[in-house]
């Protein structure tokens, strides 16, 4: 997709050619507050209309100096910078706006810089998709629910290729969605079978027994190496009404037992009393317990 781009963005558009991206020294040196994005979204700021292909470019969040961002990157820019990194992609769910993305994701970016806590990722990558605009109401979220469904499906499909040659390309690949960013995810895992290292799925907003053998996601268990850890709550109001069966509300349900060690259920009841898990410090102290002294590629 042919986008303009305007003077700062050509740039740092030439620093990334010239110079590479060297993991985490582009947060903390180069661009801080910084991220690839990849955009399944017509214009970043639409949240409504799907584009016909993935596209890349390199954002700021919050605090980025980075204000004109080069957009449509070539895919190889992106897959220069992962090549043998730790790499996290994060997923989020319907009904927000790209400002909200940025706000979400800017949470993610601290806390894999705490100094005191480091995590193992060298690289994050961000996905944004067309899940419509929430309202304050109860309708609003019906509506958007249905309306963001196929949305999902459809985003996760176009976004398969990428994520098939990125899961190839990097060290490793961990990947965190939250709600229906859950459904982007395990649709493009379904259309091309790649293999990945940890899924962390915060309220996923699909049937809690999708991953039985058998069933539609029932293929997650071969196609992840290490865990599907599913975040929970009880208390998570966007449950409330008709969500009993999903999986954010109960966690992962077989009548078979899942493979040992495979399917961790977190139950956050006690502590998580919204749907908003990116603002819940229990959510980023448990994914760093969980991590710490784990290696997620030996050398």
């Amino acid at each position: 997709m042919k986008r303009k781009t305007g003077k700062s963005g050509w740039l740092i558009f030439l620093f990334l050619v010239l110079f590479g991206l060297p993991g985490r020294a582009v947060y903390s040196q180069a661009v801080p507050d910084s991220l690839f994005m990849i955009s399944l979204r017509k214009e970043l700021e639409n949240s409504k209309k799907l584009c016909a292909e993935p596209w890349v470019s390199y954002v700021g969040i919050s605090g980025s100096n980075l204000t004109d961002p080069p957009e449509n990157l070539p895919d190889s820019v992106l897959f220069r910078a992962v090549k043998g990194k730790n790499t996290l992609v994060i997923i989020h769910g319907m009904g927000i706006s790209y400002s909200k993305v940025k706000k979400h994701y800017d949470r993610v970016l601290h806390w894999t810089k705490e100094e005191n806590d480091p995590i193992p990722y060298e690289i994050i990558i961000g996905v944004t998709w067309p899940g419509l605009e929430l309202k304050p109401s109860k309708l609003s979220f019906g509506v958007v629910f249905l309306e963001s469904n196929p949305k999902a499906r459809r985003s996760g499909k176009k976004l398969a290729a990428l994520l098939d040659t990125l899961s190839q390309t990097a060290a490793s690949m961990d990947i965190l969605t939250h709600s229906m960013g859950s459904k982007v995810l395990l649709e493009a895992m379904k259309e091309k079978r790649f293999s990945v290292d940890r899924l962390f799925l915060m309220a996923p907003s699909i049937d809690a027994k999708v991953f039985q053998e058998n069933r539609k996601y029932g293929f997650v268990s071969g196609a992840v190496r290490d865990e599907v850890v599913v975040l929970y709550s009880r208390n998570d109001p966007a449950f409330r009404f008709f969500g009993e069966k999903k999986m954010g509300y109960l966690g992962a349900v077989s009548k078979k037992p899942f493979p040992e060690g495979k399917f961790l259920n977190w139950d956050l009841s006690a502590e998580v009393r919204s749907h908003s898990y990116w603002y819940y410090e229990t959510v980023y102290v448990r994914l760093a317990a969980f991590l710490e002294g784990k290696t997620i590629h030996p050398d």
